[in-house]
C-alpha cells in the first residue's frame, strides 16, 4: 500500500514538473487554448451551428456579416463561419492522422537502417536524402496527382512526404543508444535483436519524435490547406480551410471574410501547433532552451 502511495505521489510530481515547465510561458498557454478551442468546435459545430455546410442558397449569396450569417456567406450561399467550423474538423484529422502516418513509418525505417547498418543502412537512407530533396508540398503535390484527391489520399501523400524527417532523427539516435552499456548487457543475457531495438533502443527514441510530432501537426495542417489551395486537397463541396481561401479570393471586394477567415484560422492553428511543439521540446530536453 504505501509503495502504491509513493508511486502516485512520484507520477504527481512529475505531472507538476511537466506542467510548470511547459506552462511557464504566457504564448504557450494562449497556444495551448486556441487548440483545445478547436478541438471543441470541431466536435460541438452541429450544436453551435444550426445551418447545413454544403447546402447552397441562392437568395443568400456573398452577404455581408450580419446577426444570422456573423462572417457572412460565400458565392453559393453557404455561411462562412459554419464552413470554417467543419473545415476544423477536416484540417485536424488530417494533421493527426498523417502525422501518425509519418511518425510510425519514419520510425520504423530509422529504427531498420541505424540497427542494422551495412547495406540496408544506405539504400534506405539513399531514398530518405532524395525524398528530402523535394520540398514537401511538392512531393505531396506529386503523389495526390498520381492517386487522385480525397481525404485518405491526402492524409497519405502528405504523411509518405513526411517520413525523411523522423527516418533521419530516429537513426541518429539508434546509432548513439546502441553503443551504449545497457544495450551491450542485453545481448550477453541473451536478448533477441527484436527485443532490444523495440524495447531498449526504439524506447530512446520516442521523445525526440513525440517533439517533432507535435511541431509538425502545424506543417501538415499548413501543406493540407496548400493542396487545397491548389485544388489537389479535399473534394468539393467539403469544407476545408484552403479549398475556402482558393474560391474566396475571387469575392474579396464583394465579402472579405470568405477568404480572410479561413486564413486566420490556418495561422492562428499552425502557430498554435509549433508554440507547444516548443514548449514540449523543452519539457524532455532541458539542454534544449527553444525560444517563440
Amino acid at each position: 500500500m504505501e509503495v502504491q502511495k509513493g508511486k502516485q505521489h512520484t507520477t504527481a510530481k512529475r505531472m507538476q514538473e511537466f506542467a510548470g515547465v511547459f506552462f511557464s510561458r504566457k504564448l504557450v498557454i494562449f497556444g495551448f487554448i486556441i487548440i483545445v478551442a478547436m478541438i471543441l468546435l470541431a466536435l460541438l459545430v452541429p450544436v453551435l451551428s444550426p445551418y447545413d455546410p454544403n447546402l447552397s442558397s441562392l437568395k443568400e449569396v456573398l452577404r455581408h456579416p450580419d446577426i444570422s450569417h456573423w462572417l457572412g456567406t460565400d458565392d453559393l450561399g453557404r455561411d462562412v463561419l459554419t464552413r470554417i467550423l467543419y473545415g476544423t474538423r477536416v484540417s485536424l484529422l488530417v494533421g493527426l492522422a498523417s502525422t501518425l502516418v509519418a511518425g510510425v513509418l519514419g520510425m520504423a525505417l530509422g529504427l531498420i537502417a541505424g540497427y542494422m547498418e551495412g547495406i540496408v543502412d544506405s539504400v534506405i537512407m539513399r531514398i530518405m536524402d532524395a525524398m528530402l530533396a523535394v520540398p514537401i508540398v511538392i512531393l505531396a503535390l506529386f503523389l495526390g496527382s498520381a492517386l487522385g484527391k480525397g481525404l485518405g489520399n491526402i492524409i497519405f501523400c502528405i504523411g509518405i512526404s513526411m517520413i525523411p524527417r523522423y527516418a533521419r532523427v530516429t537513426r541518429g539516435s539508434v546509432l548513439s543508444v546502441k553503443k551504449l552499456d545497457y544495450i551491450t548487457a542485453g545481448r550477453i543475457y541473451g536478448a533477441s535483436r527484436f527485443q532490444i531495438a523495440v524495447k531498449h533502443i526504439l524506447k530512446n527514441c520516442l521523445s525526440s519524435n513525440l517533439v517533432m510530432m507535435t511541431m509538425n501537426l502545424g506543417d501538415a495542417i499548413l501543406t493540407e490547406a496548400s493542396l487545397s489551395y491548389l485544388a489537389m486537397g479535399i473534394n468539393p463541396p467539403t469544407a476545408s480551410w484552403g479549398g475556402m481561401v482558393s474560391n474566396g479570393y475571387e469575392w474579396l471586394s464583394m465579402n472579405p471574410c470568405v477568404a480572410i477567415a479561413p486564413g486566420i484560422f490556418i495561422v492562428l492553428t499552425v502557430w498554435a501547433f509549433n508554440v507547444c511543439g516548443d514548449a514540449l521540446r523543452d519539457v524532455l530536453d532541458p539542454k534544449l532552451k527553444g525560444t517563440l
